[in-house]
């Protein structure tokens, strides 16, 4: 990183995996910086079918993809971010 952003501050998580704990549910162990931006992408690829990894929804045209993503980035940002509370 250091050679195509010198003078960058680089810094670098572990990251913060849950262990499973009594019914099977994930218990969180410490706080994770990476969490909203892994869960962000999740929803992405979840609500943007033409990206999910197997399905056979795909996209041939790219205006059509750019669409999709705009609907997607409208309702994120609108709806599910409003009541959020910043971390």
């Amino acid at each position: 990183m250091s050679r195509y952003f010198s003078e960058a501050e680089y810094k670098r998580y572990k990251g913060g995996r849950g262990c499973i704990a009594g019914q099977g549910e994930l218990k969180k162990l410490r706080f994770d910086p990476l969490f909203t931006l892994n869960h962000t992408c999740a929803m992405f690829r979840a609500n943007i079918n033409r990206l999910a990894r197997r399905t056979w929804c795909t996209t041939k045209r790219v205006d059509m993809l750019q669409k999709h993503v705009d609907i997607f980035i409208n309702y994120y940002n609108s709806i599910y971010l409003r009541d959020a509370v910043p971390i």
